[in-house]
């Protein structure tokens, strides 16, 4: 009875829709009639299912042996052959040609006023212990005998003998007139040294070729400084081997005129 009543229920609702559609297309009947399309029903796809994932298995890394290297031929050394070296023929020997002798004009000895005497006084009446002669350093060429040959060793090279100012405008020569018969209060390692008392000197001014010369007597200039200033710069010791010919070598100049300079008695 329920089901037959439901029925009836639909069948007055689709007969009132129908009607309601006629009666609409009478009204416009120039719109057509849509019927409601009726929806699709969704088409539900099964889900497949998951592949299960199959991990490769790692293959096994190769194992390598090491190649064994091969040992080293070792070839013998060849010995090496004797070298045989050549006997040098002697050398001819060479006389050599002995050169003639040069000969030596004697130099005339100057007149007896142009030298002044040379007097060697001694402090002390003995006689000194060592067996040095300080006289024969204040010989020079031209009063020595002249031999027939000079050797080397007694050739004297004049510009070691002469000084120059700071300007070089000036030359200077130095000449012992006398020397000290005293030893030295020590012994010198180097040599011999002899004592300075008096001097000559001779100074050249270059841009007018003027000379001066003068003596002086190097001990009482030593005293003097040392009562007025009370010091003394001058060393007197000289060593033997720096007398040439009677005249002190350039590089001592300064040692023998320093107390001069101070007192103003050399200008250079």
């Amino acid at each position: 009875m329920v089901l037959s009543e439901v029925n009836k229920d639909e069948e007055a609702q689709l007969q009132w829709e129908k009607e309601a559609k006629r009666i609409q297309q009478i009204k416009n009947p120039t719109e057509p009639v849509v019927e409601p399309t009726p929806e699709p029903e969704p088409v539900v796809e099964p889900t497949p299912e998951p592949e299960p994932v199959v991990e490769p298995t790692p293959e096994p890394e190769p194992v390598v042996e090491p190649t064994p290297e091969p040992e080293p031929v070792v070839e013998p050394t060849p010995e090496p052959e004797p070298v045989v070296e050549p006997t040098p023929e002697p050398e001819p020997v060479v006389e050599p040609t002995p050169e003639p002798e040069p000969v030596v004009e004697p130099t005339p000895e100057p007149e007896e006023s142009q030298l002044p005497e040379i007097s060697i006084k001694t402090s002390y009446d003995e006689t000194p212990s060592t067996e040095f002669n300080s006289a024969a350093l204040l010989e020079t060429a031209s009063d020595e005998e002249v031999n027939s040959r000079i050797t080397f060793e007694e050739f004297t090279d004049e510009k070691t003998l002469i000084s120059h100012d700071a300007f070089g405008n000036k030359q200077m020569k130095i000449k012992v007139l006398e020397v000290s018969d005293e030893n030295p209060p020590m012994k010198w390692k180097f040599g011999d040294r002899v004592k300075v008392t008096k001097i000559l000197v001779t100074i050249k001014h270059l841009a007018t070729q003027e000379v001066e010369e003068g003596e002086f007597d190097v001990e009482a200039i030593e005293r003097e400084l040392q009562e007025k200033r009370h010091y003394t710069s001058t060393n007197r010791w000289i060593p033997a081997e720096d007398i040439k010919n009677g005249y002190v070598v350039g590089s001592k100049h300064t040692r023998l005129i320093s107390d001069a300079s101070a007192l103003d008695y050399i200008v250079f």
